[in-house]
């Protein structure tokens, strides 16, 4: 009987070690290929339709040494980068209208954010770029 039980699991002690090293690499690539390539391309298609392409800015300070980038998301939030990364995100509920932060240099490391508008008078956010 031992030896019956030998020869049905030899293929599993005897080559299993090769088969076993098969059937992981066969799970891992379907792992890469059914859940992190969709996830991956998900987040890459969500980062590209974020942002309103057509109200991008880029604004330099009047010396003309720092830049920023303000960009808007579809319900006109505000993000601000400096340097490639994200330094500001607006986290207030979205705007009905069409609206545009204006920028005031307070020096080549900190701005302030603000809505030039009547009923928007106390949004005004203090920003420092540093990294």
């Amino acid at each position: 009987m031992i030896n019956s039980l030998r020869k049905q699991t030899g293929n599993f002690i005897d080559g299993g070690n090769e088969m076993n090293k098969s059937k992981l690499t066969k799970f891992i690539l379907k792992l890469l290929l059914y859940i992190v390539l969709p996830m991956y391309l998900c987040t890459s298609c969500f980062n590209f339709f974020l942002y309103d392409k057509g109200r991008t800015e880029q604004i330099t300070s009047p010396s003309g040494q720092t830049t920023i980038t303000l960009k808007y998301d579809w319900m006109s939030r505000p993000f601000v980068f400096y340097k490639g990364k994200k330094v500001f995100e607006y986290n207030g509920s979205a705007f009905m209208e069409s609206v545009y932060f204006k920028v005031q240099w307070v020096s080549e490391t900190e701005i302030i954010l603000y809505l030039d508008m009547a009923k928007y008078k106390d949004e005004y956010y203090s920003i420092v770029l540093e990294f």
